[in-house]
């Protein structure tokens, strides 16, 4: 096993950074320091490491490592040897090993900078999937899916990206998001692992959404990684210790996942890799979110970028009898503080505010995800009668609203009622009606045809049947209710008796192999002359027609319209 260690300089001091996450590069990055060189530090991250197992690099500017003062600093330091490496303004990058004895010179090269830092171009996506067979209806392989759609409201994986739209994770493994409240969602992918929503968040560039997914006691879970610019995604395979979990949290880029009896497990959010399993002492009590309580402090699950560790939160000597809950605020720079009279304490500037909540006591509070509106609820008895009292408070704004339930407050209000419709997917069987109009058959027995909402000229399309054999009928038939579907001109109407005698050449769905990894379900019928109609669990039909120079078409079986 190989431990890697990076620290900067800052003055005379060593702080480590973690440069195997974004959001590890984006603080070090803000944290770089104006000093000429790092010579100061040297003794500090001597001390860091054991010189004795340990290969040390020493990274800088060709300029620092010119410097004679730099120089004087590092002969007269502790450390007795490193690698230098160095890269100049123009690409050139040397690596030397230094001893006190003097320098060898071990590499040289010249880097483009330009084509470092050039934007690596994105293999394009190909339109068809080659890795889906031609038996299926030609839209199962168009990537992205073209057809916006509904699907069975899933609540336990349903959340909503601010400036992004929502996400729904369906129970047959569909990925689908909602950006427009008037319109279907669109389907990102359709072989996502099935689960529930464990865990969320966006990472601090607002660049990507990450999410995890599973069940509880199945022992398995998947890390979501979401681009929110263009959709990339990706799913990761979270190294799961024990399939038992009381809680998932974050913190500095490290997934917790807390168990029963203080174990927790730590796992890199850039890959869902276990790192560690630390242990919580028994008398501390799991409170909100990462927090842990003891009979006179506070304290956190906490990740600096190398080592994951409980570290207390530095609440100002306020007693523990005065505080209700400690909670991470994405507003704050710090755990925030709610105390029993309806105040709040900012652990990252010391700082307290009360809220004109007008509440007598506070007997309970709910936290939103984001820990910006905490709502906060009293009870009072009054002439033998309890009257309910509550009030929400933004941290944000430092605003009281009116109280409301806590699960829709990061959500707009366009999208807290997706535009769902109703989908009908159970059919056993499928005819033609007159030649030219399809009836779905479903398990009650009851016929449902599939009709122009216009009216079109019949007359037209009978003429055309007239004299043909019964297979030449399919295929018209087909053809027409193709063009039909291309017109958005259908709807699915019930039958009466007189028409049904009138159905003819009644196919049954039969169960077809779906492609690997998807969730949904697809059964087919087939006519003689190898025409197929493929019933779509998701809510489709696909109508493949024997003659190749028949499109294929692809209807959505909502209501009121298809």
């Amino acid at each position: 096993h190989t431990e890697t260690l990076a620290f900067r300089a800052e003055r005379n001091e060593v702080i480590p950074v973690e440069l195997r996450t974004r959001e590890g590069l984006i603080t070090h990055l803000e944290a770089l320091q104006t000093e000429s060189h790092p010579g100061a530090a040297l003794n500090r991250f001597a001390e860091s490491f054991d010189a004795t197992s340990a290969d040390v690099v020493l990274i800088t500017g060709a300029d620092v490592l010119a410097d004679a003062e730099f120089r004087r600093s590092l002969h007269e330091s502790d450390l007795n040897s490193a690698y230098l490496a160095s890269v100049s303004r123009d690409g050139l990058f040397e690596l030397s090993m230094y001893s006190p004895r003097g320098e060898k010179p071990l590499k040289r090269a010249i880097l483009d900078v330009d084509k470092l830092l050039e934007t690596p171009p994105r293999p394009a996506t190909p339109l068809i999937d080659p890795g889906r067979s031609i038996e299926y209806p030609a839209i199962l392989r168009v990537t992205p899916f073209p057809l916006r759609m509904s699907h069975p409201d899933r609540h336990p994986a349903t959340w909503h990206v601010q400036d992004y739209g929502s996400l729904v994770l369906t129970y047959d493994g569909r990925l689908m998001k909602w950006d427009d409240g008037k319109r279907g969602a669109i389907q990102l992918t359709d072989t996502a692992p099935r689960g529930d929503l464990l865990w969320w968040d966006v990472s601090r560039s607002g660049e990507e959404m990450r999410a995890a997914i599973g069940k509880q006691h199945t022992g398995k879970m998947w890390l979501l990684t979401l681009n929110l610019d263009d959709d990339a995604f990706s799913f990761a395979t979270i190294d799961l210790q024990h399939p038992y979990f009381l809680r998932i949290v974050e913190h500095g880029g490290a997934l917790f996942v807390i168990r029963q009896g203080g174990m927790v497990d730590v796992h890199s959010l850039a890959d869902g890799s276990h790192l560690k399993t630390m242990t919580v002492p028994g008398y501390h009590t799991l409170r909100d979110g990462r927090f842990f309580s003891t009979h006179d402090a506070w304290w956190a699950l906490s990740y600096d970028g190398l080592t994951a560790h409980l570290e207390e939160v530095p609440v100002d000597k306020k007693s523990y009898s005065e505080i209700l809950t400690v909670f991470d605020c994405e507003d704050a720079h710090g755990p925030v503080a709610l105390l029993k009279d309806g105040s709040f304490y900012f652990t990252h500037n010391q700082t307290s505010w009360l809220p004109k909540h007008l509440l007598p006591s506070i007997d309970s509070y709910h936290l939103s995800r984001t820990g910006r509106r905490v709502l906060l609820k009293s009870k009072t008895l009054r002439s033998g009668v309890m009257q309910f009292g509550g009030s929400t408070i933004d941290l944000r704004t430092r605003e009281v609203l009116s109280m409301y339930h806590l699960s829709q407050a990061d959500t707009p209000p366009e999208y807290r009622q997706l535009p769902m419709r109703s989908l009908r997917t159970r059919f056993l069987s499928i005819g033609i009606l007159d030649n030219s109009t399809l009836v779905l058959t479903n398990r009650r027995g009851t016929q449902w045809k599939i009709e122009p909402r216009v009216s079109h000229n019949e007359e037209n399309i009978r003429t055309e049947l007239a004299g043909l054999s019964p297979k030449e009928k399919i295929r018209v038939g087909m053809e027409h209710a193709g063009r039909q579907a291309l017109n958005k001109q259908l709807k699915l109407v019930m039958i009466d008796g007189a028409e049904t005698a009138r159905v003819r050449s009644q196919r049954s769905f039969e169960q077809m192999r779906s492609p690997g990894g998807v969730g949904f379900r697809l059964h087919q019928a087939v006519w003689e002359d190898g025409s197929r109609a493929i019933l779509d669990s998701r809510g489709m039909l696909h109508l493949k027609s024997s003659d190749r120079s028949i499109p294929e078409a692809t209807l959505v079986l909502s209501e009121p319209e298809v």
